[in-house]
């Protein structure tokens, strides 16, 4: 696994429905933080897998929480890296797509961490049937 560490910029995230709203509020939530003098956010990225995928945790260290994006592989080693930070709770898995390389973490890392998967409505029907 490469650590990229720290990056400057958000990605845009997309949803549908209360999950869409929930990330929305989480990730505002997390810029206001980002924007304040107590600077507790974690976004890192990391390669991860034989595919080469970049995943991303974004993190509160003061709420304790977190998300991944991509969880591609290396699920326990992610999961590592989040409880060096202290997120203690990784509340959703956000795919940027369904493509195979992106979501062949999901189901390990849902079971892990009993967390959400949130993807684009319009690939949902994709992700429901690509092995994960």
């Amino acid at each position: 696994m490469r650590h990229y560490g720290h990056l400057g910029r958000w990605p845009l995230l997309r949803g549908s429905g209360r999950k869409k709203v929930e990330v929305e509020k989480f990730i505002n939530y997390s810029r206001k933080k980002l924007e304040g003098e107590e600077q507790k956010m974690v976004f890192e990225q990391f390669e991860v897998g034989s595919f080469a995928v970049f995943c991303y945790l974004i993190g509160d260290e003061e709420a304790q929480e977190g998300l991944f994006i991509d969880p591609a592989d290396e699920t326990d080693e992610l999961i590592s890296k989040a409880k060096l930070h202290g997120l203690n709770k990784i509340k959703y898995i956000v795919n940027t797509h369904s493509h195979v390389d992106h979501v062949m973490g999901n189901a390990a890392m849902a079971k892990k961490t009993g967390d959400k998967i949130v993807i684009h409505e319009k690939d949902g029907e994709a992700l429901t049937r690509t092995s994960s």
